[in-house]
């Protein structure tokens, strides 16, 4: 394989012909894989932009390889998590002394936060408007906490013991009349000859996992509880379909986004950031403070307080994961309402 990857560099490299390709043939040659994955270029030092294309072009094709590099990319995703969590950490405490009704601030600059915060959560409100009024379990293909390797069609999740945290009351009020809550029932077991026993095992949260990203480091993953995560992603389905209220339709917004960044080349009107880690730093305070009491409600319910990791307990400072059922649709509301709040601010 890696001859392959030789003879396709070294031709690309002829190719390009700048002196970052050949660079990039001769790492390849002398099979500098660390160094090789290591490279970045800075678009600032190109006169032409297709220049910077072909060049980008090639280190990214040899930036997504499994190379024998000799880098532990798992180890790499774990240290990214701690990094996260410190973060959050970090985030929270300051964040924090904006909780409750009453909260007394000592500096000015914290009660402009304070009306920030309180006009941003008026802007999520009004996109979000009321619960809805029933929430149905989602199951999809991926894996769960006790659904994995190759058990984790719709049959298998169906058919294997659910798994959840936090309330037993709440998850069974939710399944109340499902199929799912049927096929789990025990048909001996009534509790005042009404209603059946509910069987699913409580754990204490999500497990973290990883799955290559590039050559540098894997990307971390958690596998929620079966439950919950069905739950989770009735709840995105959801987020997204208030998200239409302001234009934003998640399942276009791929080629938007495309057609933005197109605008935003030729006329440098427009600019997209790339944010590092985007979603495993939204830490746990946020919601609570810019959620509406239902909604706030309903999310924390759903989510795992703690996380798994080299066979331990961690609780979690960051609110929801990558696996999580609704953590996309929610840091997307969260982002385009905190623009527009920030617009409105200005006006």
């Amino acid at each position: 394989m890696f001859d392959q990857i030789k003879r396709v560099v070294a031709a690309l490299g002829r190719n390009v012909g700048t002196p970052v390709s050949r660079k990039v043939v001769r790492l390849v040659e002398q099979e500098m894989w660390a160094e090789l994955q290591g490279l970045s270029i800075d678009p600032r030092n190109y006169a032409f932009a297709e220049s910077y294309w072909r060049d980008s072009l090639l280190i990214e094709l040899l930036r997504k390889c499994k190379l024998p590099s000799g880098i532990d990319t798992e180890e790499a995703a774990k240290r990214s998590f701690w990094t996260s969590e410190s973060q959050n950490c970090a985030t929270n405490v300051r964040l924090s002394r904006f909780i409750g009704e009453c909260v007394v601030l000592d500096d000015p600059h914290d009660e402009r936060v304070a009306d920030f915060i309180c006009q941003w959560r008026k802007e999520i409100k009004s996109v979000l408007g009321s619960l809805p009024q029933m929430i149905y379990p989602v199951i999809t293909t991926g894996a769960t906490f006790a659904d994995a390797g190759c058990l984790t069609t719709i049959p298998d999740k169906m058919s294997a013991v659910p798994t959840f945290t936090g309330s037993r009351w709440f998850f069974k009020t939710l399944l109340s009349n499902s199929y799912w809550d049927t096929a789990h029932a025990d048909s001996q077991v009534w509790v005042g000859g009404q209603s059946r026993e509910f069987h699913a095992d409580l754990v204490r949260g999500n497990k973290f996992f990883t799955v290559p990203k590039d050559g540098k480091t894997d990307r971390g993953c958690c596998k929620e509880p079966s439950l919950n995560v069905a739950f989770q992603r009735s709840v995105g389905v959801a987020i997204s379909d208030r998200l239409l209220r302001i234009g934003i339709n998640i399942s276009e917004a791929q080629f938007d986004h495309r057609a933005l960044a197109q605008v935003g080349s030729r006329t440098g009107e427009l600019a997209t950031i790339d944010m590092s880690r985007a979603s495993d730093t939204l830490c746990r305070v946020l919601p609570q403070l810019t959620l509406s009491g239902e909604w706030w409600d309903l999310v924390n319910s759903l989510r795992s307080p703690m996380t798994q990791i080299d066979g331990k307990w961690v609780r979690l400072e960051k609110f929801s994961s990558m696996g999580n059922g609704f953590t996309f649709e929610l840091e997307t509301l969260l982002f385009a309402t905190l623009a527009r709040t920030i617009v409105r601010s200005e006006e």
